[in-house]
C-alpha cells in the first residue's frame, strides 16, 4: 500500500512539472518585449501586435552628492543639517547645528561644514563636514513613457494626420496613416469626389475653394476601422482651372473638331481648355456631320456623345432578299428582326452584309450571312434538318449591328456575332454583347425547348430615345484583382482600387453587385441609384480576409522526454523495493 502511494505521488509531481513548463513555454512563444523597447514587434506566429502605452519608471541615484557653495538661499529643506551656524534659524531644528551664518531655503543631501546663511527649514540629521551644498536633491524619480506592444490579433484602430490642413488653392495635402495594429490596406475618400486605395500616405491636390471632410478606412487581416474627420481641409481663394471635353461618337471613329481644329478620332479627350463655350463637330465618312455647342467648366470634363446619322442613299440603290426554306413555312429573321414565314421577299435593304436565320419547329435552325447589293435580289434557300430525338433544349441566335460583338452567356464567352448558341437547357440566361466603341449591352433572355431565342443588341446608329446616353458605375474595392458581378453577370476585375462599368441610361437597371476574391469573404450590396447621361455613381466594397486558423505550440521534446524518464525511474524504484 505504501509503495503504491509513493508511485502515485511521484506521478503527480511529474504531471505538475509538465503543466508548469507547458505554461512557461506558451508564454515564451507568445512573445516578449524587452524593457524600454519601442515600436512594433511580432510574435513567433507572425501576427501583428497591438500598440500599447506603458509607463516605465527609472530611478537614478547618486551615491555621494556633489555640492557647490550657494550664495542664494535654497527653497527646500535640507535632508541633513550643517554642523556650524553663526545665526539662528527662522524655524527650529530637530538637531542643532554647530555654526551657521545665513539661512538656506533649499535642502542639501549632505550639508557643508560651514555655511554663510541660516536655514529657514528644519534640518533632520547633522553631518561632520561637507564641502559644498547641492541645490536640489539628487534622488529624484525620472519617469519615461515607452511603447510596449501587446501581442494578439486585433483589427486596426483608425487614425491619420493631414498636412497642411489649410491654404490657398490649388492646395496639395499629404495624408499619413497613424492607425494602430498595422493596417495593410487603406481606402481614402478626400471629400471632393476623389478616392485612393494604393497607399497609407497619399498626397491629394484640392483645386476648388471650400471645406472638405476626409474619411479613411484602415484594414488588416482581422478587420477594418473607419474614421471621418469633418471639415478637415480648408481651401481658400478663387481657383480657376482648365477643363476638358470627352468625345465619343456612335459609331466610333469619327474625326473630332473643336473650334475648327482637329483633335483625332473618337473616343478622344481634349484637355487644357479654358472655361467657356466651344463649337464641337464629329465627321465620319458615310454619315452626316454632327455639330453642337459644348460648355467647358473649370476642373471638369464635359461629355460629347454624337449619334451619327447615315447619309441618305440616292434612289434605286437598295436591294432585296428572297427567302425560300425546305420545308416551307420557316420563320425568317434578318439581323434578328422577324419578317415572316418563307417563302417571302424582304425589300428596301441597304447594300451590305446581313445575318439571316430560318427556324421551324422540329428542325434545327439554319443561320447564314447574306450580301445585299444595289438593285439586286439575293436568294436564301436553306434546307432544314430534322432535330434528332425529342426537343428538350433550345438555341440563342445573337446578331449585333454592326456585327463583330463578343457574345457572353452567363459570363461565358461563346464567340463573335452573328452566331447561334445551340443546345441550351430551358431557362433564363443573362446575355451580354461587347463591342469596342460602344456601351456594353446586357439583357435577360428565356430559352424554351425546340425554340430559337433571338438576341439583337442595339448597336446600330439610330436616333436615341429621350434621356438616353451612357453613365458609369464605379466600383471601389480595397483588393486589386477582385471580380465584380452585376446581378450575377461578370463585369471585370478591380484595378488600382476601382472598376469603371459603363451602363446605358436607357437600359434595364441592375439591382445588386457582388465583389469577391480568393481568400476574402464575398461582399454583396444593392445598387439604389442609376447614373444619368455622363454621370458616375460610386459604390464601395471592403473585402475582409477569411478566418486564419490558430496554431498551437507543441510541448518541447526535451521536457516530454525528461518527464517520461522521471516517471519510469520512479516505477522501477518502487518495483525493486516491493
Amino acid at each position: 500500500m505504501k509503495k503504491s502511494r509513493l508511485m502515485l505521488i511521484a506521478l503527480a509531481v511529474c504531471l505538475l512539472c509538465l503543466s508548469v513548463v507547458s505554461a512557461a513555454t506558451l508564454m515564451t512563444n507568445a512573445g516578449t518585449v524587452p524593457s524600454g523597447s519601442t515600436g512594433q514587434t511580432a510574435i513567433s506566429s507572425g501576427l501583428p501586435l497591438l500598440k500599447a502605452q506603458e509607463e516605465e519608471t527609472t530611478t537614478e541615484t547618486t551615491m555621494e552628492p556633489v555640492t557647490y557653495p550657494t550664495e542664494q538661499p535654497t527653497e527646500q529643506p535640507t535632508l541633513n543639517p550643517t554642523e556650524v551656524t553663526t545665526q539662528p534659524t527662522e524655524q527650529p531644528t530637530l538637531n542643532p547645528t554647530e555654526e551657521s551664518t545665513q539661512p538656506t531655503e533649499q535642502p542639501t543631501l549632505n550639508p557643508t561644514e560651514e555655511s554663510t546663511q541660516p536655514t529657514e527649514q528644519p534640518t533632520l540629521n547633522p553631518t561632520e563636514e561637507t564641502i559644498q551644498p547641492t541645490e536640489l536633491p539628487t534622488v529624484m524619480p525620472i519617469t519615461e513613457e515607452t511603447t510596449s506592444p501587446i501581442p494578439g490579433p486585433y483589427a486596426p484602430v483608425a487614425s491619420f494626420t493631414a498636412s497642411p490642413a489649410s491654404g490657398t488653392g490649388p492646395l496639395t495635402v499629404r495624408f499619413t496613416d497613424t492607425s494602430l495594429n498595422t493596417p495593410t490596406m487603406w481606402y481614402w475618400d478626400f471629400g471632393d469626389g476623389t478616392t485612393d486605395s494604393s497607399t497609407g500616405v497619399p498626397t491629394h491636390t484640392y483645386t476648388d475653394p471650400g471645406t472638405y471632410t476626409v474619411t479613411m478606412t484602415a484594414t488588416n487581416m482581422y478587420g477594418s476601422d473607419t474614421i471621418t474627420e469633418t471639415d478637415l481641409v480648408t481651401v481658400n481663394g478663387q481657383v480657376m482651372n482648365n477643363g476638358a471635353i470627352f468625345a465619343q461618337s456612335i459609331p466610333a471613329g469619327a474625326m473630332i473638331y473643336v473650334n475648327g481644329n482637329s483633335y483625332g478620332t473618337s473616343p478622344v479627350t481634349i484637355n487644357n481648355l479654358f472655361p467657356g463655350t466651344y463649337t464641337v463637330q464629329a465627321s465620319l465618312n458615310g454619315y452626316s456631320p454632327d455639330t453642337r455647342t459644348v460648355s467647358v467648366y473649370s476642373g471638369r470634363t464635359t461629355g460629347y456623345y454624337p449619334t451619327m446619322q447615315p447619309t441618305p442613299y440616292p434612289p434605286m440603290v437598295t436591294g432585296a432578299v428572297y427567302a425560300q426554306s425546305t420545308p416551307a413555312g420557316a420563320g425568317i429573321y434578318l439581323n434578328g428582326v422577324y419578317y415572316g414565314n418563307s417563302p417571302l421577299t424582304i425589300n428596301n435593304l441597304f447594300p451590305g452584309t446581313y445575318s439571316i436565320l430560318a427556324t421551324l419547329s422540329g428542325y434545327a435552325a439554319n443561320a447564314q450571312s447574306i450580301t445585299v447589293t444595289q438593285s439586286h435580289t439575293s436568294g436564301f434557300y436553306p434546307t432544314l434538318q430534322p432535330s434528332p430525338g425529342p426537343e428538350t433544349t433550345g438555341d440563342i441566335f445573337a446578331q449585333s449591328t454592326p456585327a463583330g460583338a463578343a457574345i457572353y452567356v452567363n459570363s461565358q464567352y461563346f464567340g463573335i456575332s452573328p452566331l447561334t448558341i445551340p443546345d441550351l437547357a430551358p431557362g433564363t440566361y443573362i446575355i451580354k454583347a461587347m463591342l469596342n466603341g460602344y456601351a456594353d449591352d446586357i439583357q435577360r433572355i428565356t430559352v424554351s425547348p425546340g425554340h430559337v431565342s433571338i438576341y439583337t443588341p442595339a448597336f446600330y446608329p439610330s436616333p436615341p430615345p429621350i434621356g438616353s446616353g451612357q453613365g458609369i458605375i464605379a466600383v471601389y474595392c480595397n483588393v486589386d484583382g477582385a471580380q465584380v458581378y452585376f446581378d450575377n453577370a461578370f463585369e471585370g476585375n478591380v484595378s488600382n482600387g476601382v472598376l469603371f462599368v459603363p451602363v446605358a441610361t436607357t437600359g434595364t437597371p441592375v439591382q445588386s453587385y457582388r465583389v469577391q476574391n480568393t481568400g476574402y469573404i464575398p461582399y454583396t450590396g444593392s445598387i439604389t441609384q442609376w447614373p444619368a447621361n455622363g454621370e458616375t455613381v460610386k459604390v464601395t466594397a471592403t473585402l475582409v480576409p477569411s478566418s486564419v486558423p490558430t496554431t498551437h505550440t507543441p510541448l518541447p521534446v526535451p521536457v516530454t522526454i525528461g518527464a517520461l524518464i522521471g516517471a519510469g525511474a520512479v516505477f522501477l524504484i518502487a518495483r525493486k523495493t516491493r
